[in-house]
């Protein structure tokens, strides 16, 4: 989806995973107008959190591995940004352990 009134049948975002949803049209709800990347739910345990991103982050990376799609990963840490910056969210265990684990793969990665 390039434009603002682009649409895409929701089918085709089935497959993301579970922290990735899919905004739907106003009028027709099978068409996304766009995939807000970020939406999770802390337990409040902040080590519990930290698991919670780590797998987050395996499980982005995967995806972007399978879907041969490096700017999936950009659009989710887009979303973590642009919700910190408009104080949509508040960063804390889960993004702390997404964004340690991306760190983790991008480190060993570059030992290749």
């Amino acid at each position: 989806m390039t434009g603002m009134t682009e649409f895409a049948p929701v089918e085709e975002f089935s497959d993301y995973p579970a922290f990735c949803q899919p905004v739907l049209k106003q009028d027709n709800p099978s068409l996304v107008t766009w995939i807000d990347g970020w939406v999770v739910y802390p337990t409040g345990d902040f080590e519990q959190d930290k698991k919670i991103g780590c797998c987050f982050a395996d499980i982005a990376i995967r995806f972007a591995r399978e879907k041969q799609n490096s700017g999936f990963l950009y659009m989710v840490l887009g979303a973590i940004n642009f919700k910190t910056l408009n104080r949509m969210i508040i960063p804390g265990g889960i993004e702390y352990g997404f964004f340690q684990r991306v760190s983790q793969i991008a480190y060993c990665g570059s030992m290749n």
